[in-house]
């Protein structure tokens, strides 16, 4: 199974991130998003299949995480994909 691809992050505030991504070509059940900070998994959530975008919520300012995203259809996974990130810090 195709894994997604172009994974990025857009529109990052302190608190808040929107991962992007385009669908591979196999048809696609869910995502798996898995976001971890400091070693720990932070959260990890499950995305329509028909989605490319999810907002991650409730980010810490100025705090390095990563995110990993694979594809799901029944029993089958695509390879993962990694991305890192550094929330923004507050203006003053």
């Amino acid at each position: 199974m195709d894994k997604p691809l172009a994974v990025q992050v857009v529109n990052m505030t302190p608190t808040e991130a929107v991962l992007d991504w385009i669908a591979p070509q196999a048809i696609v059940e869910n995502y798996v998003i898995v976001l971890t900070h400091n070693e720990v998994v932070a959260d990890t959530v499950l995305a329509d299949g028909a989605t490319t975008r999810f907002q991650l919520r409730n980010l810490h300012p100025l705090t390095n995480y990563s995110v990993t995203v694979y594809a799901v259809r029944g029993s089958m996974t695509s390879a993962s994909v990694f991305i890192n990130f550094l929330t923004r810090m507050y203006s003053p």
